[in-house]
This record gives C-alpha cells, structure tokens and sequence, in this order.
C-alpha cells in the first residue's frame, strides 16, 4: 500500500497533461498511454466485487434461515466481477499451457488481488483530496536480512 497510494495519486496528478502527451503519440501506443492515468475510473468497477461479495454473504444467512440462497444479482455481478478475467485467463491458458482448473483459480485470484489496487486507489484519492501529496518510502531490507 505505501508504494501503490503514491502511484494512485501520480495518476491523478497527470490526468492534466494527457491531450498533451496524445498530441505526440499514435496507433496503438494511445491506449496504452492512456491506460495507466485512467486507472482511478477502474475505482468503480470494485464495486462490482464488494457488491457480489455482499451478496454471497446474503447467500449464507439464507442458507442459515433455511432460505434458498440463489441470487440473480450474485451471479449477475460474479460475471462482470470475474467473467473478464477468466476469458482473458482462457488466452493466458493456451499459450502457457496450463490446466482449465489452474487457470480459472489464477484468474479468481488476480481479480482478489485488484481489491488491493482498489484500496490504493480509493486512499489515494482521500488523500488527493484533503491536499496530502507527501509520501514515505518503504524500508529498505538488506539482502542478507530476507
């Protein structure tokens, strides 16, 4: 988090200066100038697995109520939540040539970890906000020491 927050808030930062960069860049390398200051908007999708995480959790005091736990909006944000990341894992699969189950479960997982760029992000912009711009740098472990 203290190496991701003051990445976030470059990003904001920059927002600024991206007509001019474009200006000087064509073809395919536009998106890819554009994709890192855009992240913050990416913000909004973590509320596509905070929701379905929520609903999962209604799932289970459904089922303790005796209730039936399936949801339409659970699977409903699960497919926007992950639906993504397993097809771009199914791409990922035939060129490394791992297995379907090993594949799908790393696609489950890179979504999980996008929840930690999500918290960066969202301190990153409280911080923005309130005009903190300062950060510290992480400790630095000596190689014998790990």
């Amino acid at each position: 988090m203290r190496h991701r927050v003051p990445w976030f808030q470059g990003h904001l930062r920059s927002w600024r200066l991206i007509p001019a960069v474009l200006r000087g860049v064509s073809g395919r390398a536009r998106g890819d100038v554009q994709y890192h200051p855009s992240t913050p908007v990416l913000l909004i999708t973590s509320l596509l697995t905070v929701s379905l995480l929520v609903s999962l959790a209604d799932g289970v005091v459904a089922i303790a109520h005796g209730r039936n736990p399936f949801s339409w909006w659970a699977l409903i944000t699960y497919l926007l939540a992950f639906g993504p990341a397993v097809t771009f894992s199914r791409l990922y699969q035939r060129q490394e040539g791992l297995g379907l189950l090993r594949t799908w479960g790393l696609a489950h997982l890179y979504v999980l970890y996008g929840l930690v760029w999500y918290l960066a992000g969202r301190r990153a912009v409280g911080r923005t906000l309130t005009g903190r711009t300062g950060s510290t740098k992480a400790a630095r472990i000596p190689e014998q020491d790990r």
